[in-house]
């Protein structure tokens, strides 16, 4: 097999629809990468491209060392799983990735299943609006998140986010009482923190009224409100009931800062 390399690629379509734009990337031999992100990001029209499927309006595609239209080096996946019931999925993604190192082939996955991303991929590229977003493994985007888009797209229940600003080192949200102290940012922010991220703590000086509890078996998803703010809180002893008012607070060294007007992670 070989390794795929994209250069500057840009496909613009007509009336000047921007299919993707400025893409470089490297998939190493024998990698699994997927593409994720939402209808209309890119992945699909990159995955085409590759495959001599559209043309280039700009940009090079390397497999090996031979610039490329057409290929079968690599192995293409669009969406293959999009129409089975949730439980063939999960058994198909796995028989996929046995094929995969059995085969020892380079396959380029696209979906819009953030789940399935972080479940097969070796290399994970988020995309939105034609551009790529981050590369990186499963755990790096879900913990590092370099915007707030990738915040928001990776991971089941999403991220929170509150709104706010920070004053002499102190936010302090803009829809309902959350006082966080933070340090070297000044301005408007969001403040991101998931949903495992939020504790119950009987000294928290956040007060959440518990809205819905979602019980799953070995978890439950809390849906809060604090004021205006909706929050979702994963626990995973026994929850409180529906109606009750908790006090909470956040994992300070697990809070995720982001610039609330470029969504750059500060």
């Amino acid at each position: 097999m070989a390794e795929v390399r994209l250069v500057s690629l840009k496909k613009i379509y007509e009336k000047n629809v921007v299919g993707v734009e400025d893409i470089n990337l490297e998939i190493e031999d024998k990698e699994f990468c997927v593409f994720v992100g939402p209808s209309g990001c890119g992945k699909s029209t990159t995955l085409r491209l590759i495959a001599g499927l559209e043309t280039p309006t700009e940009g090079e595609i390397y497999i090996g060392d031979r610039k490329v239209n057409h290929i079968p080096l690599v192995f293409l996946f669009d969406e293959p799983l999009s129409n089975l019931d949730a439980k063939l999925r999960v058994e198909m993604r796995t028989e996929l990735k046995k094929l995969h190192k059995r085969l020892s082939a380079t396959t380029i996955y696209v979906t819009h299943d953030q789940i399935e991303a972080m479940t097969m991929g070796d290399k994970i590229v988020i995309l939105n609006k034609g551009r790529i977003q981050q590369i990186g493994d499963a755990e790096t985007l879900y913990d590092h998140p370099v915007n707030y888009f990738v915040a928001g797209f990776m991971g089941s229940p999403p991220m929170n986010f509150i709104e706010g600003a920070v004053e002499d080192g102190i936010f302090r949200a803009k829809d309902g009482d959350i006082k966080i102290p933070i340090e070297n940012v000044k301005g408007k922010v969001i403040v991101g923190v998931r949903s495992e991220d939020i504790v119950v703590d009987s000294k928290g000086n956040i007060k959440a009224g518990v809205e819905l509890v979602e019980a799953l078996g070995n978890e439950a998803l809390l849906h809060l409100s604090v004021g205006d703010i909706s929050l979702i809180m994963r626990m995973y002893e026994s929850p409180p009931h529906s109606g009750d008012v908790i006090n909470i607070n956040f994992k300070r060294e697990k809070l995720h800062i982001f610039n609330a007007e470029t969504g750059e992670r500060l």
